[in-house]
């Protein structure tokens, strides 16, 4: 028996079984149109084809309700959640690393600030009384090359 779909529902398979004969006369005539579209509304009511059409439709609904659907699907939402998982736990792990190293980082970048245009205002005013417009023109002149 040649099979819509041979290879996902057993050859015994009820439905499969009643709706074969249907299939293979309307795979005789042509192509058989995909349900609902105009070229399979044009055709007449008991042509072959569009009995097909409705046929193939229903064995693939038929098919959805299967183990062997149900296995497939459920382990293809499986493996995405796993490459989901495994990306999230490459990310918290980035995470960690960044919150582990940052500080060293942070105060590397403090130093350099620091040369390039002296300690903070906070710090500068505490140690000594100089004004903004003092702290800005001694910014500006570490700035400028």
């Amino acid at each position: 028996m040649s099979g819509a779909v041979p290879s996902l529902l057993p050859a015994d398979d009820p439905v499969l079984v009643f709706v074969q004969p249907m299939l293979d006369a309307a795979r005789r005539l042509g192509r058989t149109p995909t349900l609902g579209p105009a070229d399979w509304a044009a055709l007449p009511a008991h042509n072959p084809r569009k009995l097909a059409a409705v046929a193939r439709a229903a064995l693939a609904w038929h098919y959805e309700g299967t183990v062997e659907a149900l296995t497939a699907r459920l382990s293809a939402e499986l493996a995405e959640a796993d490459v989901l998982a495994r990306y999230r736990i490459r990310a918290a792990g980035l995470d960690v690393h960044a919150a582990l190293t940052a500080p060293r980082e942070y105060d590397q970048l403090d130093e350099h600030i620091e040369r390039r245009l002296g300690p903070p205002p906070s710090l500068l005013r505490a140690a000594t009384d100089v004004s903004d417009a003092e702290l800005r023109r001694r910014r500006a002149e570490a700035v400028t090359p």
